[in-house]
Parts: C-alpha cells; sequence; structure tokens
C-alpha cells in the first residue's frame, strides 16, 4: 500500500529568489548576475530554468540565451558551449557571447545578407557546411539584438 505524505506536515523550504546566473568565454565571465530565468539553446531546443530546477549539464548549440533579471530581459547570442544547472546556480561556458544590445542591428542584418549569399555560392562540402554555421550566427546576432528568441 502507498501512504501519501501530508504536505502540511513538510518544513517549508527556504529558497533564493533568484538563480546565481554566470556566462563564461574562454576570455573569462562575461556576464554574471542574479535572474528569475534563464532560457538556454541547447543542442535539443530551448531548456528554461527557474529557481529549484533539478540538477543537469546540457549541451548549448549556437542561439539566443536570454533571461530575465531584475524586470528586464537580456538577449545574448552564444555560440556552442554547455551549461550546468545546480542548487539554484547556472554556470554557462561558450566559445563566444554578445549581449544583445549591444550588437548593431544593421551589421547584423548585413552580415546575415553576405552569410545567405554565401551559402547559395558554395560549392564543396567544406564551404557549404561552413556556409550553413555563419549564416546560423548571423541569424541568432541578429535576433539576439532585435530582442527575439
Amino acid at each position: 500500500m502507498i501512504q501519501l505524505l501530508d504536505h502540511r506536515a513538510l518544513p517549508e523550504l527556504k529558497t533564493p529568489k533568484s538563480l546565481a546566473v554566470r556566462i563564461v568565454t574562454p576570455g573569462g565571465i562575461f556576464w554574471q548576475g542574479q535572474a528569475q530565468s534563464v532560457t538556454l539553446p541547447s543542442k535539443d531546443g530551448e531548456m528554461g530554468i527557474l529557481k529549484g530546477h533539478v540538477a543537469v549539464t546540457a549541451i548549448l548549440d549556437v542561439g539566443v540565451l536570454w533571461l530575465r533579471s531584475n524586470g528586464k530581459v537580456f538577449f545574448f547570442s552564444v555560440q556552442k558551449g554547455f551549461a550546468q544547472v545546480e542548487a539554484d546556480q547556472v554556470i554557462v561556458i561558450v566559445n563566444q557571447a554578445e549581449l544583445g544590445n549591444e550588437i548593431n542591428p544593421e551589421q547584423a542584418q548585413y552580415s546575415l545578407e553576405i552569410a545567405a549569399n554565401n551559402c547559395h555560392l558554395a560549392v564543396s562540402l567544406p564551404d557549404k557546411i561552413q556556409a550553413k554555421r555563419a549564416l546560423k550566427l548571423a541569424q541568432v546576432r541578429l535576433k539576439a539584438a532585435q530582442g527575439l528568441r
């Protein structure tokens, strides 16, 4: 027979109001602060993290990482890496990161157009692979600059 616990008898758990988040690149700590939520661009799709999330390590893809901190939403363009979530801490280690509001949208749009053109011009398989990677990064940078996911 299964015995259910009475939740009223359990001690109240005290949890922090936010997550401690650190975004690290090869150059060092890129961004550090508190956030109420973090959305990661994992290899399997977007992964939302809130306080109390189970411990997990995730492989990250090129994408837009976004977080809510003190009532504001921050968007980051990130390249591949991984994230570790444990005890209301999120540590993101990526090859490169850019804060969306520091990316010039017009420049990002121009880079996207060049990358799309290079995809059409690529002939060899290595060139096609490189062109597709550049296109994806250009798309992500533009989304981050525009505050999109």
